[in-house]
Formats: structure tokens, sequence, C-alpha cells
């Protein structure tokens, strides 16, 4: 029952979403690259949500894509280095992940097999930094973590009351790149100005 509600809610979105695009987009978003990038980072979160995995190929149509996308709106340098950046900042953080995990695993004595980060993340990060370019990318990334941190407490929360709550459960983090891409792309307002100002700040571009 939950697999079909999110599969038409998804549509419905992505039926509204087409639809804004075409008729009255905001300044300086065109519908020629914006559908793309809306069909592509739509497919990255229902892939990420129902399978927990960001294939390869996905993977690699997004550098295609997002290059594509990001030298439209940047310069060749400012989308490469958005994208090792956000390729580097997620590799640390999945790098982490795999140290934090053996730890837990040594002290528990009973291994965890789940990761918090997996390396289709770190891709992923990779691929929204060709997007965004720098220094938008740090802006995005903090978006992203920001979200995923609300959820995840929100996560916690529900899981407490229904009484389902699994210590380490890991959840998908591709989503929130990929919503975290969608807003400074397509919704160029307020929460994306802040984030992207921050992100300016704190890279001192």
């Amino acid at each position: 029952m939950l697999h079909k509600v999110r599969i038409l809610v998804v549509e419905i979105s992505f039926i509204f979403l087409t639809i804004w695009l075409w008729t009255s987009p905001p300044d300086r978003v065109e519908f020629w690259w914006a559908f793309p990038v809306l069909v592509y980072f739509a497919i990255v979160i229902v892939m990420d949500i129902e399978y927990r995995v960001v294939l390869h190929p996905i993977s690699i149509a997004g550098v295609v894509i997002g290059s594509i996308v990001g030298m439209y709106h940047n310069q060749f340098s400012e989308t490469i280095l958005g994208g090792l950046v956000g390729f580097l900042v997620m590799f640390v953080l999945f790098k982490f992940g795999e140290y934090f995990m053996r730890w837990v695993n040594r002290r528990r004595g009973d291994p965890i097999d789940e990761v918090a980060l997996g390396f289709g993340d770190v891709n992923m990060a990779a691929v929204v930094g060709l997007f965004l370019g720098w220094p938008t990318i740090v802006g995005g990334l903090l978006f992203a973590i920001f979200a995923g941190g609300i959820f995840s407490i929100l996560f916690i929360i529900i899981s407490l009351f229904l009484r389902k709550f699994r210590a380490f459960a890991a959840l998908p983090y591709a989503p929130f790149l990929s919503l975290s891409a969608l807003l400074m792309l397509l919704f160029p307002g307020d929460i994306a100005i802040w984030f992207k100002s921050l992100g300016s700040l704190l890279s001192g571009a």
C-alpha cells in the first residue's frame, strides 16, 4: 500500500512540476534544461528510496547532463571544481562513516552491515557539484546535510512513537542531494539564496 502511495505522489508531483516549468518557470529557468534536470533527479530520488542504490549508469548520465547544464550556467573551471569539491567532501564523510562503523562493530561484537553513506552517494555529490558549480556546491551540500538531519530527527521521533526504532538504521541520502540541486537550480527563492550566500561565505568565494 505504502509503495503504491509513493508512486502516486511521485507521478502527481512530476506532472504538476512539468506543467509549472512549461507555463510559468522562475526567472532564468528555461524548460529545455530544467525538464531534463527534473527527470534525472526524480529518477535518482525514486531509485534510492525504493532500492537503496544509485546505479553507476545513472551517475554517468548525471556527469554528462550535469556538465552540460553546469557549463551553461558557469565557467568550465567552476563546473569542474564544483564536481571535485562535491566528490571530496562526501568521500571524506563516506570514509569517516566506514571507520565509525568498524569502531561500533568492535565495541558491540555484533556486526552491522548497513552504512550511513554508500559510494553511490559520493558519486551523486560529484554530480550535484557539476550541476551547481563552485561555490554554489557548498551551499548545496549544507542544505542537503540540513535537510537530511531534520528528516532523521523526525524519522527517529516517529519510529520511537510507533515503537519501531532501530539503532544505526541507514536512510537513503541521495534524495537530499537531489532536492538540494533542484532547490538551487529550479527554485531560486529566499531559501536557495540564503544557502548560496552561506556557502559563498564559508568558501570565501
